[in-house]
C-alpha cells in the first residue's frame, strides 16, 4: 500500500488534516501477527475502500468531521503529542470490531476551549474533555454542561469521558494499552500471542494450543485455528480446531468468517474474497459494497441506475443510502416528507406513519398510536406531542 502520510518522520508530527490519513494506513497496511488469523480487516485491504471505512466509522463514532472543523476556525486545539497512543492502537488492531474499540485511544487527540459550566453539544467542545448532557437520554435540543473528563479507574459512559490515554470499559476509565503476560487484560486486550481470559480474573495468558478447550473466543487459540463448536477433551464445551481450507465443506456455526483459512469466506463451501472484476459465486465473497452478479463482483448500483438485477439475492440492493424502489426497480434516496415509504424506511428525521414518510404529530397532536412519533423537538407526554423542555 502506497503511504498516505509518506515523508512524515514520526506520529508526533501528524498535522489535524492528516490524521484519518494516518489511522487508516495505520490499520490497514498488512500486520505480520494477523496474517495468520481470520479478520474481516482482509477484506478492506484497498488504500481507497479501507479508507471509506475509515473515514465512515471514526466520523460517526467520534465526531472528527466537526472537531477538524473546530481546529481551522480555532475552537478546538489538536494535540499532536497525543497521536502516538491512537496510531499504536489501532496499528495493532486484527479487526473491525477490534479497531472500533483500538480507536478509543484517540480519545483526548482534541480538546475545545469551553470552561466547565459551559455549554457544548459534544466531549470536543470542552477544555476538560468531557460533555455531560442536560438530560437522559440526550436531546440534540438540548446543550450538555462542559465537565472534567474522569481519570485512571474513574465513571464513564455516554455522558462522561475518559481522559487523554484512557478509555471507558464497562463504565470504568482503563488505560488504553496492551498487557502482557499475567497482567491484568489491558484496555486494548493482550500483546501479541496472549489472550484475555475473563474466567480466571482477567489476566493474559498465552494462547491455547490446538485441540484444546475453549470459551466462543477465537482470540483464545492460536493463529491458523478457531473456537470450534465440538466436544471437547472433557466431553463438552469447545476445542481450537485448524481452520477450513479453501473449497472445503465448512461450519458457519462460529460466522462465516471465522472458520476458513484467511482470505476465504464459508458459505457452505471455504470460498475466496473477490475484488471487483473477478469472478464469484455468492455475494459474500465481494468486497462492502458489492455484490455477485452474473457470477462477477460488481459495485452495488448508485441512485438512478436498475436494481432489478439483483433483487433475488437477498443482499444490500443498492449502495448505502439509497435503497431499491420495488416499483420503479431503481435506486432512489430514502423517501422524505409525505412520500410512500419503502420498506417501512424513510430518510432519517422521518418516520413511517400509514405507508408515509412524516416527521410525526405537532404540538398538541396525538401520539404514541399506531408509531406515530412527534416532531423534532417534541415528546409524547400522556398521549399528547409537548415541546422538549431542557432540564
Amino acid at each position: 500500500m502506497v503511504s498516505h502520510y509518506q515523508g512524515l518522520p514520526d506520529c508526533t508530527t501528524v498535522p489535524s488534516n492528516r490524521l484519518l490519513d494516518a489511522i487508516a494506513e495505520a490499520w490497514c497496511k498488512p500486520k505480520p501477527s494477523c496474517k495468520a488469523r481470520q479478520r474481516p480487516g482482509d477484506r478492506l485491504a484497498d488504500p481507497d475502500v479501507c479508507m471509506h471505512w475509515v473515514r465512515t466509522n471514526v466520523l460517526a463514532h467520534h465526531g472528527v468531521e466537526a472537531l477538524l472543523a473546530g481546529v481551522l476556525a480555532g475552537e478546538v486545539v489538536y494535540h499532536k503529542d497525543r497521536a502516538c497512543a491512537c496510531l499504536k492502537a489501532v496499528g495493532k488492531s486484527c479487526s473491525q470490531v477490534g479497531f472500533l474499540q483500538a480507536s478509543g485511544a484517540c480519545n483526548g487527540i482534541f480538546s475545545g476551549t469551553g470552561n466547565n459550566g459551559s455549554k457544548c453539544s459534544h466531549h470536543g467542545d470542552c477544555a476538560g474533555g468531557s460533555c455531560r448532557p442536560s438530560q437522559a437520554p440526550f436531546s440534540p435540543s438540548c446543550p450538555g454542561t462542559c465537565s472534567s473528563a474522569s481519570e485512571l479507574a474513574g465513571d464513564c459512559g455516554p455522558g462522561q469521558a475518559c481522559g487523554p490515554g484512557l478509555l471507558c470499559r464497562f463504565s470504568e476509565c482503563v488505560t488504553a494499552e496492551f498487557a502482557g503476560k499475567g497482567e491484568p487484560c489491558g484496555g486494548l486486550g493482550c500483546d501479541d500471542g496472549l489472550y484475555c481470559d475473563w474466567f480466571d480474573g482477567g489476566v493474559c495468558k498465552p494462547m491455547l494450543g490446538a485441540g484444546h478447550e475453549c470459551s466462543l473466543d477465537d482470540a483464545s487459540c492460536p493463529g491458523g485455528h478457531y473456537c470450534a463448536p465440538e466436544a471437547g477433551p472433557t466431553g463438552k464445551g469447545r476445542v481450537c480446531a485448524t481452520f477450513y481450507g479453501a473449497d472445503q465443506v465448512c461450519q458457519m456455526d462460529a460466522g462465516p468468517l471465522q472458520t476458513c483459512v484467511p482470505g476465504h469466506v464459508c458459505v457452505g463451501t471455504c470460498l475466496p474474497f473477490a475484488d471487483l472484476g473477478e469472478a464469484c459465486s455468492h455475494s459474500a465473497q465481494c468486497h462492502q459494497d458489492a455484490a455477485c452478479m452474473t457470477g462477477i463482483c460488481a459495485a452495488l448500483p448508485g441512485v438512478g441506475a436498475s436494481c432489478s438485477q439483483i433483487a433475488a439475492l437477498g443482499d444490500e440492493l443498492c449502495k448505502p443510502p439509497s435503497v431499491c424502489d420495488p416499483i420503479t426497480a431503481k435506486c432512489v434516496h430514502l423517501p422524505g416528507e409525505g412520500q410512500p415509504c419503502i420498506d417501512g424506511d424513510c430518510a432519517p428525521g422521518f418516520g413511517c406513519v400509514d405507508g408515509t414518510c412524516t416527521t410525526g404529530p405537532q404540538h398538541g397532536q396525538p401520539c404514541a398510536s399506531a408509531g406515530k412519533l412527534c416532531a423534532d423537538g417534541h415528546i409524547c407526554i400522556a398521549g399528547t406531542c409537548e415541546k422538549e423542555v431542557c432540564k
